[in-house]
């Protein structure tokens, strides 16, 4: 079989996670990064003599030359980019969250529709291999009852993105591509807030109930010492457990009687099986994803569907941290 073609990108912004996407591009021989936009002067040195350096992200977006455009700026940003993207025609990969209100979220879901082109949002930890073998083995499993997450490292402090909008789209959008789209109740509360010399650190807990009694409990923060993400999926027989920093990122463990028993209990009594998964770049999977679809030559809006979610229900819990109760 031929060799896949090279599919043309842009990249917009160049800072930290920008940086990652640059390594990950460069790494996939289907991929040919064209352009950057960004004002940081270290940038010719991150790429290819062949790709061009801008500070004009509007004339990326409009290079005839491009077919999509990868988005890395702050989060205050995204909505705004996607849209002049999409308005030339290009396809989209943006980074979480989406947008910072549901309104600019279902702009830009519009705007995909319109232009007819391939629209993502990049929830990366739904392309970790694991999560991917834990969504194959579920059908056998079902139903599921509930989950639960934790995620989170230390930062980032930033005073124009809360925390909330930071790190709650990665454990809302599991919770979400699992048990569904529209929770029936969101609770939130602060489990810890304090200042620290880079900024104000925060851990939140998330709920969300959904109409046929399934539960997902989510907690995260800038706070952690080390990164964290974990994710544990209750079903009928057994749990299944991921967490992408061990060593064996995927388990199956027995259920307990009592569900106040942790699924961890049973890993530490020695009673974990460890399912295989394939070691491979979670960022890789998801820009090869982007790519296969512009390949394919055919509308595609799936992942900005749940991107679209994902800000609803976070507005939804912004708006319970604010009130002290559910909604």
């Amino acid at each position: 079989m031929s060799n896949p073609r090279a599919v043309r990108l842009g990249l917009v912004g160049a800072g930290p996670w920008g940086q990652k996407l640059i390594a990950a591009l460069a790494r996939d021989p289907t991929i040919e990064l064209r352009a950057v936009a960004s004002r940081n002067p270290a940038t010719r040195s991150l790429v290819s003599k062949d790709c061009a350096v801008t500070a004009d992200w509007r004339a990326l977006a409009r290079d005839p030359g491009i077919e999509g455009v990868v988005i890395a700026t702050p989060p205050t940003l995204h909505s705004e980019m996607a849209l002049d993207c999409l308005a030339a025609g290009k396809a989209v990969f943006v980074e979480k969250p989406l947008a910072l209100d549901p309104a600019s979220a279902e702009a830009v879901l519009a705007r995909a529709n319109e232009a007819g082109v391939v629209a993502m949002t990049n929830h990366v930890h739904l392309f970790h291999p694991a999560y991917a073998e834990l969504k194959r083995q579920l059908p056998a499993l079902a139903p599921i009852h509930g989950m639960r997450t934790r995620g989170g490292r230390r930062g980032p402090f930033r005073a124009e993105v809360p925390m909330l909008w930071d790190w709650g789209p990665h454990d809302v959008a599991f919770a979400l591509d699992l048990l569904g789209f529209e929770p029936r109740r969101v609770r939130a509360e602060v489990l810890e807030k304090r200042r620290t010399p880079e900024g104000m650190g925060e851990t939140l807990a998330l709920s969300l109930r959904y109409d046929d009694g399934a539960t997902a409990d989510l907690e995260f923060g800038n706070l952690y010492d080390s990164p964290v993400r974990e994710l544990i999926v209750r079903c009928d027989t057994c749990d299944l457990a991921l967490d992408e920093n061990s060593p064996t990122p995927l388990v199956r463990l027995p259920r307990r009687e009592t569900e106040a028993c942790l699924p961890e209990e049973n890993a530490a009594e020695g009673k974990a099986e460890t399912i295989p998964v394939a070691s491979e770049s979670p960022l890789e999977r998801a820009l090869a994803a982007f790519a296969d679809k512009i390949r394919a030559g055919q509308p595609d809006t799936v992942h900005l569907l749940l991107g679209v979610a994902v800000t609803k229900v976070l507005a939804r819990a912004e708006r319970a941290l604010a009130l002290g109760r559910a909604v």
